[in-house]
């Protein structure tokens, strides 16, 4: 059977709609990868379009799925491309009507429904983990045999909705085939890998527990340290990657539950010499010295720190299981050792007050964020998304203004002041788009890769000076709002109008560095 695997996705976005395409940084999106390593092993062919990794358009993306047909398509959703996502579906069914649509994911799992009855075209949700289901669908097709029984689908039929029962959890996830790569020209010396499925966390602003509770097994599966190596050998080799990010749901929670993982890992990159980099995400409470000391042995450079906030009635709210002092802790850990950290936060919820943005922010100040050059600015830290069959939901539904916008729900800020200040960053975002790509391309290392070293430098000095200048624009509105609850639009236009000329001459210093960059580069590569 012919199939076609499509992440629609092709780029990021603040709440706002302010594009940020940060370029090879996301790398190749591997939940359509493994189902496509999957299927290939049981005899099929797939095609796959990862949209943002590939970095095409959206009129290239519709171009390239009418350009064949296939038997199957398979769709992955979030809910926050819904639009293009379902418009694409749509198009692909007027195109080949024979052809299997299904649609999976996050997304799929957790709006499966809503989506069956919104877009009738679409003939079922994958519910869960896909490979399997997807395997034992293809061979139903492919046999001739009917599909519809199949464990862990969701699908429509004469007006009413079908769901047959959860499929168990894939719990050797050494079974399964490594995902497949992509050309060795888009990864620029980057890929993603995980080492695990599934979180120990319960946190309730998050998808992933809600994912996992849906489908019975085991929820946190570890691969063998030395199947992982293995892995990163092979990129290494046949891809001259030399820095992975493992993407998993929480790779810290191997840390915990398997105590020797560690030492293992590290010992097997050791003994085979391998001299690979790599980045994870972190949750603050999983932060120790000693591992963290170890990994860092084994080429750990980079850790992205989930801190969401530094407000305790809000990480009760979270259920993080986190307090400021191990924020601090975690932090202070990461430094010593010499990691370069991002801290991610979540700085607008509905019931944020002024005050509380006010104190985080000053806790931001306390680390000095802006000496992390490679931290994204905090004018863009997201506001909370909040998606259908969250646990937070029902406890927001007694605090917060709530109200349904289709496949997420929204809502008005309980404090007033809190809107106004949004507005304003808001504002800014538009004024600094072009400024915070620069940033976030990455000048530095491109630099650095050229050789030009004293460049890197001096684009690493002006990272800085953004994050820092970026930081007290935002602390100098909570200010005004402060002393101004009811300003005016026209207000803000005028607040803004102070930090233009400073954010200009930012952009154009950029604009200088990529300028010699593109330039090397041609010279280098004419």
């Amino acid at each position: 059977m012919r199939i076609l695997l499509i992440n629609p996705q092709i780029s990021w976005q603040t709440d706002t709609g302010l594009k940020l395409i940060r370029t090879r940084t996301f790398s190749d999106y591997l939940g359509i990868r493994y189902i496509a390593s999957f299927l290939e092993e049981k005899g099929h062919h797939v095609d796959i379009i990862d949209s943002h990794f590939e970095e095409i358009s959206e009129e290239e993306l519709f171009k390239r799925c009418g350009a064949d047909k296939w038997d199957m398509y398979g769709i992955s959703f979030v809910e926050p491309i819904v639009d293009l996502a379902m418009s694409l579906g749509k198009y692909i069914k007027e195109i080949n009507p024979e052809g299997l649509l299904l649609i999976g994911g996050y997304g799929a799992t957790l709006c499966g429904e809503m989506l069956l009855k919104d877009f009738p075209f679409i003939d079922a949700a994958i519910l869960g983990e896909g490979e399997l289901t997807l395997g034992e669908i293809v061979d139903k097709v492919d046999s001739g045999n009917g599909w519809h029984e199949v464990e862990g689908i969701m699908f429509l039929k004469d007006g009413i909705i079908n769901k047959t029962p959860p499929r168990q959890l894939i719990q050797d996830i050494d079974s399964m085939p490594w995902p497949t790569r992509g050309p060795m020209e888009h990864y620029g010396g980057k890929a993603n890998i995980i080492a695990s499925r599934g979180c120990y966390g319960v946190c309730s602003y998050c998808c992933i527990n809600e994912f996992y509770k849906r489908t019975p097994g085991k929820k946190v599966r570890i691969r063998k340290a030395e199947k992982v190596v293995d892995e990163m050998e092979y990129l290494h080799k046949n891809f001259n990657i030399d820095h992975v990010s493992f993407v998993d749901d929480n790779f810290t929670g191997i840390l915990k539950i398997d105590k020797t993982w560690a030492q293992t890992f590290v010992d097997e990159m050791n003994r085979r010499n391998l001299h690979m980099s790599w980045g994870i995400q972190a949750r603050a409470n999983d932060i120790e010295e000693e591992v963290f000391s170890l990994l860092y042995r084994g080429g750990l450079r980079i850790v992205s720190l989930g801190i969401e906030t530094d407000i305790e009635r809000v990480m009760k709210l979270f259920k993080t299981g986190t307090t400021r002092e191990i924020h601090r802790k975690s932090i202070e850990i990461l430094r010593k050792l010499n990691f370069q950290l991002f801290v991610e936060m979540i700085m607008f919820e509905p019931t944020t007050t002024l005050e509380e943005i006010k104190q985080n922010i000053n806790f931001l100040e306390e680390i000095n964020i802006h000496d992390i050059y490679r931290q994204n600015i905090v004018s863009t830290y997201p506001r909370l998304a909040i998606f259908r069959g969250l646990p937070l939901i029902e406890e927001y539904k007694k605090i917060a203004n709530l109200y349904d916008s289709g496949y997420r729900i929204d809502y008005e800020f309980n404090d007033e002041r809190v809107q106004k200040l949004y507005d304003i960053i808001n504002k800014w975002q538009v004024l600094n788009e072009e400024t915070i790509s620069l940033h976030n391309g990455y000048l530095h290392y491109r630099a650095s890769t050229l050789g030009m070293v004293g460049l890197s430098i001096e684009a690493v000095k002006l990272c800085k000076q953004y994050l820092k200048f970026d930081l007290n624009f935002i602390k100098d509105a909570v200010t005004l709002i402060m002393k101004k609850p009811q300003i005016s639009n026209g207000d803000m236009d005028y607040f803004i109008e102070g930090y233009v000329e400073g954010v200009e001459d930012i952009k154009n210093r950029f604009l200088v560095i990529y300028e010699k960059i593109y330039a090397k580069a041609l010279s280098d590569n004419p």
